[in-house]
């Protein structure tokens, strides 16, 4: 009896293992789209700016979204989850992962992930995504995998170097700090690209 216990424990094990994979794996797909929409659309772009526009990274960061953009980012990487019929254990398990590695992912950290970073976004490629250099920033769009980045060709790892030039937003210098003057920039787009002599994107 208790042996028939333990492979059913085992078994259950591996199944719930096996569904937060499956389920990571597929809301990722959603969040890269999303992700990198944001990136290359203008209009999309002035509600992820806020995102970038901290001056240094650390674990907070992971939390810093206009919540026009948190509630776009978290439906690209729900909807397609409840479309498919996932149980309410496995939502429960990917949603506290994707938080808890979120934390990680921006956390200023150095570790040594080396071919990790074939599979996960580590926080040394996530730091080249917050880069102010385009070439750089508009890389490595996984939250949690680096897997469809590799797919479609976004994947950055610059050699053997890590990450050592200024993040934020390079053309915004006077991106308003605030909270209130980042809920309202999606909205006083042109105002701010005048304060900061930018051209209509701002990236």
């Amino acid at each position: 009896m208790a042996l028939r216990q333990q492979r059913d424990a085992a078994f259950e094990l591996a199944h719930a293992g096996a569904q937060l994979a499956l389920a990571v794996l597929v809301a990722e797909l959603g969040h890269y789209g999303f992700h990198r929409l944001s990136h290359e659309h203008p209009l999309v772009w002035r509600v992820h700016a806020v995102h970038h526009s901290a001056p240094r990274l650390y674990w907070l960061n992971a939390t810093r979204f206009h919540p026009l953009d948190l509630f776009a980012l978290i439906a690209c990487q729900s909807v397609p989850l409840l479309a498919l019929g996932i149980e309410a254990r496995a939502m429960l398990a990917y949603t506290l992962f994707a938080i808890v590695y979120g934390q990680l992912q921006h956390a200023n950290v150095e570790l040594r992930t080396g071919w990790l970073d074939r599979v996960f976004s580590t926080p040394g490629l996530h730091r080249f995504h917050h880069s102010t250099d385009a070439r750089e920033g508009n890389q490595n769009y996984g939250a949690i995998l680096s897997a469809w980045d590799t797919a479609f060709g976004t994947f950055f790892r610059a050699g053997g170097r890590g990450f050592e030039g200024p993040i934020g937003l390079g053309a915004l210098p006077r991106f308003p700090a605030g909270y209130l003057g980042q809920l309202a920039a999606p909205f006083r787009w042109a105002r701010i690209l005048r304060e900061n002599g930018a051209d209509r994107r701002g990236a």
